[in-house]
């Protein structure tokens, strides 16, 4: 996980590594494969996840508990 007091760049850098928004410099690998440029379904079929820090603005089922929302978050069909 990634933590931080707020306001120094933690969203950002999450936001880059989901493949949100492309680094302002360097590269972001995997392994050894650079995923920088890489689609966010890629990087989530990668294994890469994204728990959002306002779940109630970015959740898929608020009701719903974390699991069920995480798995709803692969379906690609």
């Amino acid at each position: 996980g990634i933590a931080g007091v707020e306001g120094n760049g933690q969203t950002e850098l999450i936001e880059a590594l989901m493949g949100m928004r492309d680094p302002d410099a360097g590269v972001i690998t995997l392994g050894s494969d650079d995923i920088s440029h890489a689609p966010t379904r890629k990087r989530r079929e990668s294994g890469i996840g994204y728990i959002p820090e306002d779940r109630h603005r970015h959740g898929v089922l608020l009701d719903a508990p974390l699991w069920e929302n995480r798995i709803l978050g692969h379906v690609t069909e």
